[in-house]
């Protein structure tokens, strides 16, 4: 046997060890007894790859495919090279030579074409290739359904994702995201039984899957259910604690349930880890507003204003907090700056600010301005002269609910 044997099967046998350290070596001095061998460049390449070494990878592909310009391990291998360097354009180019090459190859790389595709944003190109390697091979069909359903859910394809998913599955791919994902699809068409099915087949498949837990969570919330919501958010929390979304969900299930104390402690858990988050800083200001902290409540709906000088509830519930404040000109004003930022007069907001526009009205003595503003509320929907919708409806404080009972009691009085 020659030394150049020796050299190759010391590193055919270092490669299948994962020493590809070792196997670049016995290469390189393989190479240096026969520099026209397009195995050594295309084996050293390959080694260079799984060590993650992507230029001097690229560099021995090179070398093997100007030697045989049409060899395809080298095509294929190079174009995936570029891809794990970011060299989309060269990636494809590699890819597409393969293909005009042998396009019936059972290897041609249309799943990896694909993946290129994706990252260039061209999603139905992509979408088009999987469909094109899924004819061509047998091989991972599982794990290539499932890449397709995920660029059909990002064009919002959820039927087909569905569809995907499923075929994912029926090819023994029962990974969790693929429940997840399907899941997620499910929400989108609004069946949400079926959401929390997959979704709770994700958990049961991964107990630490922190989004599985959260999205199951969501949807619980979605459907009134907020001890599940609260349960399944708290897992995510302890499973990620630097999670700000899942604290900020479990304190919104926190203040549907009037459980103020706790809102405001996942809340300013939020701030910690997001520092400018307008939202959190709003929803805090509204746990402390119905905690009577009317100075902490101040500062954080300032806060949120300072944030986003733009948003339309953070002006209302400011100008609610100034009217259990007895700062009536204030209210009236912040109010006022709410009704012409709302953009969508019939949102339940726009009402809101009606409603707490005439309670304001009223409270300074100016009852025609307080008539003008609820008779839009009444023509709206007349329920809301019912209290407990009023309270349901727009989460006031007990002290703005009284205040607007008395209001409606008389202005109907009057009528």
């Amino acid at each position: 046997m020659s030394s150049l044997d020796e050299y190759k099967i010391r590193a055919k046998e270092q490669m299948k060890r994962g020493d590809y350290g070792g196997a670049i070596r016995s290469i390189t001095e393989a190479i240096e007894s026969d520099r026209q061998n397009v195995t050594l460049y295309l084996t050293r390449g390959l080694a260079y790859y799984m060590r993650r070494d992507y230029d001097l990878a690229i560099e021995d592909l090179t070398a093997a495919l100007f030697l045989e310009p049409q060899n395809l391990d080298a095509l294929v291998a190079r174009g995936n090279a570029f891809l794990q360097n970011g060299k989309v354009d060269d990636a494809m180019r590699d890819y597409d030579e393969f293909i005009n090459i042998a396009p019936n190859d059972p290897e041609a790389p249309y799943a990896r074409r694909a993946a290129a595709h994706a990252s260039k944003g061209e999603m139905q190109a992509a979408i088009n290739d999987y469909g094109r390697a899924l004819e061509k091979t047998t091989d991972d069909k599982g794990k290539m359904y499932f890449s397709r359903a995920t660029l059909r859910y990002n064009i919002a394809d959820y039927q087909g994702a569905i569809k995907d998913c499923t075929a994912a599955l029926d090819n023994n791919y029962r990974a969790p995201e693929v429940y997840s994902a399907r899941g997620s699809a499910y929400v989108q068409l609004g069946l949400p039984d079926e959401a929390l099915h997959d979704y709770s087949s994700a958990i049961e498949l991964d107990l630490r899957d922190v989004m599985a837990f959260y999205n199951r969570g969501a949807v619980y919330y979605q459907q009134g259910n907020l001890d599940n919501a609260i349960r399944d958010f708290s897992r995510a929390v302890s499973l990620q604690p630097d999670s700000a979304s899942a604290y900020y969900a479990r304190a919104i299930a926190y203040a549907d349930q009037q459980q103020w104390a706790k809102s405001r402690r996942d809340l300013t858990q939020v701030l910690k880890l997001q520092p400018n988050n307008a939202a959190a800083y709003h929803k805090r200001g509204t746990a402390y507003h119905q905690r009577g902290k009317v100075d902490k409540a101040l500062a954080d709906f300032l806060k949120a204003i300072d944030i986003t000088p733009r948003s339309p509830a953070y002006y209302a519930s400011l100008g609610e907090l100034h009217i259990d404040m007895n700062q009536l000109e204030d209210a009236i004003a912040h109010l006022k700056r709410a009704v012409l930022m709302q953009d969508d007069a019939a949102a339940i907001l726009s009402t809101r600010i009606l409603a707490a526009l005439a309670v304001a009205y009223y409270q300074d003595g100016d009852s025609e301005s307080s008539r003008r503003y609820w008779n839009m509320v009444a023509e709206r929907d007349m329920r809301y002269a019912e209290i407990d919708v009023l309270r349901e409806k727009f989460g006031w404080t007990e002290s703005l609910v009284s205040q607007a009972a008395t209001m409606i009691a008389t202005i109907e009085a009057e009528d």
